[in-house]
This record gives C-alpha cells, sequence and structure tokens, in this order.
C-alpha cells in the first residue's frame, strides 16, 4: 500500500513535471509563432511602402520625360517657323554679303547678322 502511494505520488509527479515542460514548449511555440507573424507583417508593409516608393519615382520620371518632351517640342516647333528665313539660294546670299556694307555690317561687330533677328 505504501508503495503503491509511493509509485501514485511519483507517477503523478513525474505527470506534473511533463505537463510543465510541454506547457514551457506550447509557450515557447506560440512566441515562435508570433514573431513569424510579426516579421511577416513586417516584410509586407516594407514591400507596401516600397511599392508606393516606386510608383511616386515613376510618376516623377513620367513627368519629367513628358516635360522634356514639351520642352523638346516647342524648340522643334520655334526651328521650323524660323527653318524659312535659313534657307537661301546661292542668289539670296551673294545680293545680302555682295554689298560691302552688308559684309562690314556682319562683320564688324560680335553677333552682327543679317535676316531675321533673334
Amino acid at each position: 500500500q505504501q508503495r503503491e502511494r509511493e509509485s501514485r505520488l511519483r507517477a503523478l509527479e513525474e505527470e506534473k513535471i511533463k505537463r510543465a515542460a510541454l506547457e514551457r514548449r506550447r509557450v515557447k511555440a506560440m512566441r515562435v509563432a508570433a514573431n513569424a507573424q510579426r516579421e511577416i507583417e513586417k516584410r509586407e508593409a516594407q514591400r507596401l511602402e516600397w511599392e508606393e516608393e516606386l510608383e511616386i519615382t515613376q510618376r516623377e520620371r513620367e513627368a519629367k520625360k513628358a516635360l522634356y518632351r514639351r520642352a523638346k517640342q516647342k524648340i522643334v516647333d520655334e526651328l521650323e517657323s524660323e527653318a524659312h528665313l535659313w534657307l537661301t539660294t546661292p542668289e539670296e546670299v551673294e545680293k545680302a554679303l555682295g554689298n560691302p556694307t552688308a559684309s562690314q555690317q556682319l562683320w564688324a561687330r560680335a553677333g552682327g547678322m543679317i535676316g531675321a533677328p533673334s
């Protein structure tokens, strides 16, 4: 009877120790799972932030490209509007520069020109 009682007490004590160890494992597993979930959420937040930053950068890049395209087109339009002034025949050049006064006007000062003013 005494041995039986001691055996039962020992078994209960071992069961209690086993239960405590299992509970510690369960708590540790819960912590690991919670940390893993936090890490997943953190990575997702970083990914979303990166995507937003990428979208903003792309919008800025597209806006800059559009601005450059408009500026380039404006320059092309201006050049095309003046192009007819540049296209001259050899006779027109000779007529304009054959005159000594016109030639003097062209070469006498820096930036001298004959034709349409800029």
